[in-house]
């Protein structure tokens, strides 16, 4: 994520994934480095910060299976903290109206998580009916 800091405040302004790459090497890349001249030049009192999160692969192999999440999910996970988190780029747009997916996730994020949110949950809750 790039997040943009000034004073106190935080704004988060870009949620991507690598999924082929190391995060380095993505910022580097050309559609970046215009995505952070076009932040900078809008948002020139805040400086930029680039955070990046990883899959907890134990975790996720005791829960999912011993296969390297897909790219699908991936792009799912991605799209989720887009969705449930306040993205100023525009380049997230498509993925801050709707995410379209149906299966169910439970994403916890530790340690220095801010600005995004501690837990999303995409599941269904039911409570008990009365009997």
């Amino acid at each position: 994520m790039i997040i943009g800091k000034s004073g106190r405040s935080l704004k988060l302004f870009y949620i991507g994934k690598t999924y082929r790459s190391n995060v380095a090497r993505r910022l580097r890349n050309y559609d970046h480095q215009n995505r952070a001249r076009r932040i900078r030049k809008t948002f020139p009192a805040y400086a930029l910060q680039v955070s990046h999160g990883i899959l907890d692969m134990e975790h996720w192999k005791m829960r999912c299976s011993n296969r390297y999440p897909s790219p699908k999910r991936i792009d799912q996970i991605e799209t989720l903290l887009i969705y449930s988190n306040p993205v100023e780029e525009s380049v997230n747009a498509r993925k801050k109206d709707a995410h379209g997916i149906t299966d169910h996730y439970i994403l916890t994020n530790r340690g220095n998580y801010k600005p995004l949110r501690r837990k999303v949950f995409l599941t269904i809750f039911e409570k008990e009916r009365p009997r």
